[in-house]
């Protein structure tokens, strides 16, 4: 563990011993979870209390560090039998890093996790989980395009390879980290040129543009009176920019806009009250319309979809191989 995430270690623990409310368990995810924080990590902690307070998810500024705070019921604690019949969602307790146990039970489910998720069976389960659900994207996807509904199909469709993608990472390269997913699948070299070709993110656009964008976008949203502690706190507009900052010092520039993308489908997700992303788009000024553009929110051609759906299976297959 670096210096820097034990640092952010530390903020963490002092963190949940000030919060005025029980905390049966707490962990740290993420970059310091890794031991790869740097300057411009954030904390992600989860708390669970058995406390009447609703669960929420929000930023939080402590002293000088921003938390992603996420807070749950202890009932939620998962269970051996969760983690067998749905392995792909309880992957996180691979690389949890605990801070408080009042009672041993989260260490003891976090320990038999880790073992499990090393076995044949889980292999299967968490294959056999995300098949469905890429073949679930995919076939909605094919089904959009006849609907001539290009925005949905593209958002499906790139959803469905960066679910297969995760699992890449997870099950080949036995990593969590999101920003570690396009690295990764670089080395796949032939097949991340096809993807980069159909993809609906592209790098001809000055990425020093994409702050702005999303700042753009949150204040719109927040002009409309949407509301989250999360997604549309001005905290978030900092973290966006640290690791706009990070990727622009390495150059990884389809990497910065593969991440701020997923950050504004997230905003889509939060503030979209089950509206399609066509109309969600449609109701955006037109100057954030085309700006919206610029991050990714094209839509692609009947004949790319199809590509992107084969690239998906490519990518099944050398996991399952």
């Amino acid at each position: 563990m670096n210096k820097r995430s034990m640092e952010l270690l530390s903020v963490a623990k002092n963190f949940i011993q000030e919060l005025d409310l029980p905390v049966h368990y707490a962990s740290v995810g993420g970059s310091v979870a890794r031991g790869e924080a740097d300057q411009y990590s954030d904390v992600d902690i989860t708390i669970y209390t058995d406390s009447d307070r609703h669960a929420d998810h929000m930023d939080v500024l402590y002293g000088e560090e921003i938390i992603q705070l996420e807070i749950v019921l202890v009932k939620e604690l998962a269970t051996r039998q969760e983690i067998i019949d749905s392995s792909w969602d309880y992957r996180f307790l691979a690389e949890i890093m605990i801070i408080q146990d009042r009672d041993g039970a989260f260490n003891n489910i976090k320990n038999w996790a880790t073992t499990y998720f090393t076995s044949e069976n889980s292999h299967y389960k968490m294959i056999e989980q995300v098949s469905r659900i890429v073949q679930e994207r995919m076939q909605a996807a094919y089904d959009y395009t006849y609907q001539q509904r290009f925005y949905s199909a593209t958002n499906l469709a790139m959803g469905a390879w960066a679910e297969a993608g995760f699992l890449y990472l997870f099950l080949n390269q036995h990593s969590l980290s999101a920003g570690a997913l396009i690295p990764k699948i670089q080395t796949l070299k032939s097949h991340f040129e096809e993807f980069q070709a159909v993809s609906s993110i592209s790098i001809e656009q000055d990425c020093l543009e994409i702050s702005s964008i999303l700042r753009q976008l949150r204040q719109f949203l927040r002009s409309q009176g949407h509301v989250s502690k999360f997604g549309l706190s001005e905290l978030q507009d900092t973290l966006c920019d640290r690791k706009i900052q990070r990727l622009l010092n390495t150059k990884d520039f389809f990497n910065l806009k593969w991440q701020m993308h997923a950050e504004a489908f997230w905003l889509f997700l939060e503030t979209s009250n089950g509206c399609s992303i066509e109309e969600y788009l449609e109701g955006l000024p037109a100057d954030l319309q085309k700006n919206m553009m610029k991050l990714g929110f094209v839509p692609l051609k009947k004949e790319k979809i199809h590509q992107l759906g084969r690239l998906t299976d490519e990518l099944l297959d050398v996991v399952i191989k």
